[in-house]
């Protein structure tokens, strides 16, 4: 992603030093495109009057910044420093502090768009920072490789607009995966199917850019799955702390997960989040379980839990992998320790009032039977 953006600066203009941890790549960027190549982020921030950085994760970003010849210590009172990293807000708000300190301004501005967003500077640049002069100074800059820049509030409010925006792409891959898995196995033609619904509401950047490529079975490009569990993870972390819950994009992310673990097991790189693979490759009974898992995680082993806040949709789908009981309806006495092997596993529908679950994957189903049936 770097390497465009700043291939983007050196086109409009600026007079770009470049510095990447594997050295050879930044000679290279320099070969093709002129400029600069420093050894260490400070001597690459040393006379910059804007030090952008876009690595891995948080740790990658306080070792540049913070750590042994980071780029901070380097950088002269009056200088900005531009986060485009997808990481924490909470990671934002201890670089903003560590800049304030030494008179630097800070922006945290995750980018959206992809390896082709950034080779084309059709990037989306998401902004958090506190002083309104310096975004306008780095939008100028920032403008050289995106097609929008937006300030979307104080630090910190860049990176949790990208989380935004991966949870949403999380959902909607795994909407069109499932699409496409269906279109396929009810014999219809892709390509056909593809062109009728993109006129319409199922319209997306997803659909557009990613469905036929997922019904042809490539999936050797894009955004690899393990940085998406990682964009997936900074979510969970920061919905722990607001409250937020994200029961689909959990189970998105374990659809990730086993990916993950079967390219592992196979010995090659998971190099696409296109993991419309998971709809054909991934068993029913591993999202059946994986779904049981999910509730199970959110409520507690055996917790009531009222229908009013889950989806009945989800639940009556379902039904078949999860077992589970109505307890505490408004006009029947609890019916806990009264539980049998046939009433648990029955498909029962779900409506009205004063109802209410208890979930169970269907491999713990004898033994808790057993329980209740003693209790």
């Amino acid at each position: 992603m770097g390497a465009p953006m700043a291939r983007h600066l050196a086109k409009a203009g600026h007079e770009v030093v470049v510095y990447n941890r594997t050295a050879a790549k930044s000679l290279a960027w320099v070969a093709l495109n002129g400029g600069q190549a420093a050894p260490t982020p400070s001597e690459a921030a040393s006379d910059a009057d804007v030090v952008a950085l876009c690595v891995g994760n948080d740790d990658d970003v306080r070792e540049v910044v913070l750590g042994a010849n980071g780029a901070l210590a380097a950088m002269r009172p009056g200088t900005i420093l531009v986060d485009h990293t997808t990481a924490s807000a909470g990671l934002a708000r201890e670089l903003a502090g560590a800049c304030a300190e030494a008179s630097v301004g800070f922006v945290d501005a995750p980018v959206s768009g992809g390896q082709a967003g950034a080779e084309n500077g059709q990037l989306t640049v998401m902004c958090g920072c506190d002083d309104d002069e310096v975004f306008d100074q780095v939008k100028d800059i920032v403008d050289a490789f995106a097609k929008s820049c937006v300030h979307l509030g104080p630090v910190g409010s860049g990176q949790l607009a990208k989380m935004v925006n991966q949870i949403c792409i999380a959902g909607l891959l795994q909407g069109l995966a499932e699409g496409i898995s269906f279109a396929k196995r009810a014999g219809l033609d892709i390509d056909q199917v593809v062109e009728v619904i993109g006129g319409g509401a199922a319209q997306s950047w997803q659909m557009d850019n990613r469905a036929r490529t997922m019904a042809a079975g490539e999936f050797d490009f894009g955004f690899a799955v393990e940085w998406m569990r990682k964009d997936l993870g900074i979510c969970f972390e920061e919905a722990e702390r607001n409250g937020a819950r994200l029961p689909m994009t959990v189970l998105v992310d374990q659809f990730y997960k086993q990916v993950v673990e079967a390219a592992a097991n196979a010995g090659t790189p998971a190099a696409s989040p296109n993991f419309s693979k998971t709809p054909e490759s991934i068993s029913d009974e591993f999202q059946r379980d994986l779904l049981a898992r999910t509730l199970i995680d959110e409520s507690g082993v055996g917790a009531h839990v009222p229908v009013g806040e889950l989806e009945h949709t989800l639940i009556e789908r379902e039904l078949d992998c999860v077992a589970v009981g109505i307890v505490n309806h408004a006009d029947v006495p609890d019916r806990r320790g009264q539980l049998d092997r046939s009433e648990v596993e029955e498909p029962l529908r779900l409506s009205g009032s004063g109802r209410g679950i208890d979930i169970f994957p269907r491999r713990e189903l004898n033994a808790e039977v057993s329980k209740r049936a003693e209790s």
